[in-house]
């Protein structure tokens, strides 16, 4: 018993130093911030992941309260709190051996919960709107291209349809936040994932193997809730700028970026099922993201009528 409590407790302490170092050099030396950075929850979700949850919250503080003191102050506490907490989320979902896609959920939840709770200590704290702040910045390149527009002696009828679509696209740009949001919590879930349990693996953690993108399958629940958006937008169309014309956009921008990646799966899917090269599939990806629009019709026929199990059966024939 005591040489098991003070195993926990050496590792605890270098799990608690590591986490430091890496954070404060991604904070003074910023080229290396890039890289650093999604690697910082390895060393709590690797503890979190071998020790009990009372010890993990434990370190995890810990890991915070000693950054704070060594990795620069309050510059370096918000990103040391949700990176820490996101390694504790990680190793704990490891811990219990839950499938990846309740480890991708619980991470995205990680990110999504200590992003509020830092967003909402700028606001009341240090009275600082990050979202307000990254709209302002957009809405001042929208200025910018309408000023430029301006001083290029355009006609005016082309200068006048310049105008709305940029009104148009600060608009949208305003309604989408909460996709958009959605969309980099997924996206920086799938990167620290895609970083972390590799490394975890090497550390010899048992880690759950994740399926190539080409087996990608979404729910077909996601065929109502398309259809369903889909007719409300179409025979009830809720006035522009109502909480029902909001939920419906972001709705839809959500649930047809879904629909893109299954169809974009099942372009990988044929193209290596017909064992073509795998430079193809690179080819391929990068024409079909200007056409999302088409490529989510491509996933929505796929999940409605299985075309993978068409494709299949062509190929041993």
């Amino acid at each position: 018993m005591p040489e098991n409590r003070t195993r926990r407790l050496t590792h605890g302490a270098m799990m608690v130093a590591i986490f430091t170092v890496l954070l404060a050099v991604s904070t003074y030396i910023p080229l290396t911030s890039i890289l650093i950075t999604w690697a910082l929850p390895l060393p709590i979700a690797w503890y979190s992941a071998k020790y009990n949850m009372s010890s993990s919250v434990a370190v995890t503080i810990a890991g915070i309260m000693l950054s704070f003191i060594v990795g620069g102050g309050f510059l370096a506490l918000p990103v040391a709190f949700m990176y820490a907490v996101i390694g504790l989320v990680l190793g704990t979902m490891l811990r219990l051996k839950k499938n990846k896609a309740t480890i991708f959920l619980a991470t995205s939840g990680a990110i999504l919960a200590t992003f509020a709770i830092v967003y909402f200590a700028f606001v009341k704290i240090l009275n600082i709107n990050i979202i307000q702040q990254t709209l302002d910045l957009s809405m001042q390149s929208f200025d910018t291209s309408r000023k430029m527009m301006e001083a290029s002696n355009v006609p005016a009828d082309q200068l006048a349809s310049f105008e709305k679509q940029l009104e148009l696209m600060e608009k949208t740009a305003t309604y989408l936040v909460p996709s958009l949001l959605v969309f980099a919590v997924l996206g920086i879930a799938f990167i620290i994932l895609a970083v972390n349990l590799p490394l975890l693996k090497r550390l010899k953690l048992e880690v759950p193997k994740f399926k190539p993108f080409r087996y990608m399958q979404l729910p077909r629940s996601i065929l109502w809730y398309y259809f369903i958006v889909l007719i409300i937008s179409l025979f009830v169309r809720p006035e522009e700028g109502t909480y029902l014309y909001v939920a419906i956009l972001n709705l839809s921008s959500i649930l047809t970026m879904l629909l893109a990646l299954q169809g974009l799966s099942l372009i990988h899917f044929f193209i290596l099922e017909k064992g073509m090269p795998k430079g193809v599939v690179v080819i391929a990806t990068i024409i079909a993201l200007p056409f999302l629009q088409f490529v989510s019709l491509i996933g929505l026929v796929d999940l409605g009528f299985n075309v993978r199990g068409f494709i299949t059966g062509e190929t041993k024939k």
